[in-house]
């Protein structure tokens, strides 16, 4: 029997009477094999004022006297959870994620109970539950004007969207590999094409190519595999395009050419940045897709820079995603020919 007693929300509301905390004292918690307490109802339930790790274990040690083991749970403090488990203490360590999520002091109890129920012995069990909270607050989400709500599907929703993301991205390369006159669009330096998540914060969150997509002679070839974190450049231009429409997550860089950016002119709305311009210590992409946005009414299709020294000169296809970048880059090979 595994008792979470749901005594104080995490806004510090009570939930149950004094009298039935007692009730529970006295017939609930003898039977228990463990009980999983937040940082408010441990600090009822031992008369200890919970400040620090050795405050959670010392309320650990007094409530384990109603029967069976304790595990505090230390989301409120400093997302350490203690366990007292066969007089030992053991700690679940995890990142503090800022404000915290209704309901995750009962799933994470409830985890380590679906855990042990197939069979994992307590310490795995908490430890498997600890990543499944974790993952869980991470996803999180405010349904109205109130506060979080844990997602407990979160992780398995961002597994299918990456693999979705990985697909259509290879998908997109196969197709745009064999297009006419695209050997002629690949700098110096290469092409990559990405596509990010629909709540991208970092390079990590964009799959692209880890290599490039680079001329050998008159053929054009793969260099590497897509995967997320593959592009730091390209995903840079998608992610700074995001910050302004969260639509626009895939982009493309091309060489750059009078030829190219007149076909480009003609049907897309095409703006520019330039890197004499660039600040100090400041990622150049980033810096330069928002300065190139900032400068256009709506968010651009195509933003190019004439380069500098040591710097080719590049343009970029922005799009929704990757379907949408090669649709505008056919355009622009047709209008080519």
């Amino acid at each position: 029997l595994i008792v979470d007693p749901v005594m104080i929300a995490e806004s510090g509301g009570e939930l149950l009477q004094k009298d039935a905390v007692e009730v529970l004292k006295e017939k609930l918690f003898p039977k228990a094999s463990l009980l999983t307490p937040n940082l408010f109802e441990a600090e009822v339930l031992s008369g200890v004022k919970i400040k620090s790790i050795e405050d959670m274990k010392d309320a650990c040690r007094i409530i384990s006297e109603y029967g069976g083991d304790v595990i505090v749970k230390g989301g409120h403090l400093d997302a350490t959870d203690v366990l007292y488990h066969k007089n030992r203490f053991h700690e679940f360590t995890a990142e503090k994620l800022g404000e915290g999520a209704h309901g995750s002091g009962c799933t994470f109890a409830a985890a380590i109970t679906s855990n042990l129920a197939k069979g994992a012995d307590l310490i795995l069990a908490v430890e498997e539950a600890k990543r499944f909270i974790t993952m869980s607050i991470t996803n999180a989400y405010r349904p109205g004007k109130g506060v979080r709500v844990v997602n407990q599907l979160g992780g398995i929703v961002d597994a299918y969207e990456r693999s979705l993301i990985i697909y259509d991205l290879k998908k997109t390369i196969k197709e745009i590999t064999k297009l006419s006159g695209f050997n002629d669009m690949i700098p110096e330096v290469g092409i990559n094409i990405v596509y990010a998540l629909r709540d991208a914060k970092t390079t990590e969150d964009v799959a692209g190519v880890s290599g490039r997509i680079i001329r050998a002679k008159n053929k054009v070839k793969v260099v590497g595999d897509v995967e997320f974190g593959g592009s730091k450049h390209v995903a840079s231009v998608a992610l700074a395009a995001m910050k302004y429409d969260a639509k626009m997550r895939a982009a493309i860089n091309t060489r750059f050419s009078r030829e190219i950016l007149k076909a480009c002119k003609t049907q897309y709305n095409v703006t520019s940045f330039s890197r004499d311009d660039e600040p100090e210590n400041v990622e150049t992409m980033e810096w330069g897709t928002e300065e190139a946005i900032k400068n256009s009414d709506t968010i651009p299709d195509i933003i190019y820079d004439l380069g500098a020294v040591g710097k080719e000169p590049m343009i970029r296809i922005i799009g929704k995603n990757p379907q949408d970048v090669i649709e505008k880059l056919k355009k622009i090979l047709l209008q080519m020919k």
